[in-house]
């Protein structure tokens, strides 16, 4: 039993040994790792290279700039606003009608931007709200919302002119209509007008485009022409095109693209009092 007891003692001893070496390590290391913490070099901060901006005007020390005033900012100077302004594609699709106007309409222009005031005022007589511009080699193009129109090229009444998703023009709710605003469009006639003013010499291309790609135009371009294009003067140069692009659509089949439309297209610009209202004669 004594020897037992003695054996007893000298483990408890040799546990309690290995407990203590054990914190003793544990306490090296840390404080090991606290000293490397303390001598491990802070890094410096990156400073970015400072942006060279040109001041506003010469101080008043005989003219020396003395460096950028605190109106000065960094932002896209105009010709780079110009440049990320949505494309349309030139040469444009083919059209199914087109009428290109006589300079004299415009004689008040002194520049492109008068130039897209006098349309669009023209355009909002004519009921025509809605509107996209977009950038073309040396000028823009203003895209009109789609609409539908009778057979004989004149406007579909209001309640319909613009319902071209097939939507419940009476008012309520109706399920069949609805599912059908989803997918389809009511039968009949379809158009959107595309101006054009530029002073490039324009030819249309061989692409055709779809009915769901001219509804597209309205939301992908610029809600309202740059001030830019108050600097670009309009001179002899510049011409002004109307493209008419007309679609017909059979309901559960698909709209077919006129090619070419059975009118002329000033006559669809004579049946929406466009030519009217923008004084051609």
């Amino acid at each position: 039993m004594k020897t037992i007891s003695q054996i007893a003692k000298i483990f408890s001893l040799l546990l309690l040994l290995l407990t203590f070496l054990i914190l003793e390590s544990c306490t090296n290391d840390r404080d090991t790792a606290k000293k490397e913490a303390v001598e491990e070099p802070i890094p410096s901060p990156i400073i970015p290279s400072p942006v060279v901006v040109e001041p506003s005007g010469p101080d008043n020390n005989g003219g020396v700039p003395s460096g950028p005033s605190e109106g000065d900012k960094i932002k896209p100077n105009k010709a780079e606003r110009m440049f990320i302004m949505p494309s349309f594609p030139f040469p444009p699709p083919k059209a199914s009608a087109s009428h290109t106007f006589e300079q004299n309409v415009f004689s008040k222009a002194n520049n492109l931007f008068e130039v897209s005031e006098l349309i669009e005022g023209a355009l909002r007589k004519s009921g025509y709200f809605e509107k996209s511009y977009y950038k073309i080699p040396n000028g823009f193009a203003l895209v009109t919302r789609m609409e539908k129109m009778k057979p004989d090229g004149s406007p579909a009444p209001d309640a319909e002119r613009w319902n071209v998703n097939h939507e419940n023009a009476g008012g309520g709710f109706d399920l069949l209509s609805y599912f059908k605003s989803l997918f389809l469009a009511a039968d009949g006639h379809y158009r959107i007008i595309v101006f054009m003013i530029t002073s490039e010499n324009m030819r249309q291309s061989e692409e055709v485009m779809t009915m769901e790609e001219a509804k597209k135009y309205l939301t992908k371009g610029y809600n309202r022409l740059p001030n830019t294009f108050k600097n670009i003067p309009f001179t002899d140069d510049y011409s002004c095109s109307a493209l008419i692009y007309e679609w017909y659509k059979v309901e559960n089949e698909e709209p077919q693209f006129m090619e070419p439309s059975k009118f002329l297209g000033r006559y669809h610009l004579a049946k929406n009092k466009f030519v009217e209202y923008i004084g051609e004669e």
